[in-house]
């Protein structure tokens, strides 16, 4: 192949292999800071009662991707969670999502997304978990088995969350194809089968 043809080909390469979106931000990330939580964890150590989010410091998103070529970043803006505590510990967490407060990087990709192709927003609304065992591992850390229903196709997931009276955090992959969602895997139109999702979700 002639050196000339080499130098627009590799260019490509580069730019394809960079093409990633997010509308999530490092604001959106941060936890509370450690001088927010002194004092706290002391009186509610035997904490027993139900928390809610603060759903303007809380973050619920996931990425989605074709290959290791385009990313795409996203977020739902809407959902609820409840937490119950039992002398400090959690023994059960639900949450609901909003399926069309979805946020993309582009008008199109969002409106993509709430269609029958993937999250059949108009007909499934909602997207559902709740846990049915909380184990503790490690001081916060725990191990948090329940059911999620996306486009009313449910499935245990068994997800390690950090978890106090101030938040919860979580990284979890799913399999959109457990859950109908999306297309094929292969193939030029393929979207990767598994999702990564980050949660993070403060606590009042």
């Amino acid at each position: 192949m002639s050196p000339k043809l080499l130098i627009p080909l590799f260019a490509l390469a580069i730019l394809l292999s960079a093409c990633t979106t997010s509308v999530v931000t490092n604001e959106d990330r941060e936890l509370p800071m450690p001088t927010e939580l002194e004092g706290l964890r002391d009186s509610r150590s035997t904490f027993t009662g139900t928390l809610n989010e603060v759903l303007s410091d809380s973050l619920f998103a996931f990425v989605g991707s074709k290959g290791d070529i385009i990313s795409h970043e996203c977020k739902f803006n809407e959902f609820t969670t409840e937490v119950v505590f039992d002398n400090g510990m959690p023994v059960s967490l639900t949450a609901s999502i909003a399926i069309n407060s979805l946020e993309t990087d582009t008008g199109k990709l969002t409106a993509h997304l709430l269609t029958d192709d993937f999250f059949s927003a108009e007909t499934y609304e909602t997207a559902t978990f709740e846990s049915t065992s909380i184990v503790m591992n490690k001081g916060e850390d725990f191990t948090v088995t329940g059911t999620l229903t996306i486009k009313d196709v449910s499935n245990e997931e068994v997800i390690t969350m950090v978890i106090n009276e101030e938040y919860v955090q979580a990284s979890h992959t799913i399999d959109r194809t457990a859950y109908s969602i999306g297309g094929p895997t292969e193939g030029l139109k393929a979207v990767n089968a598994a999702i990564p999702l980050e949660i993070k979700v403060e606590l009042q």
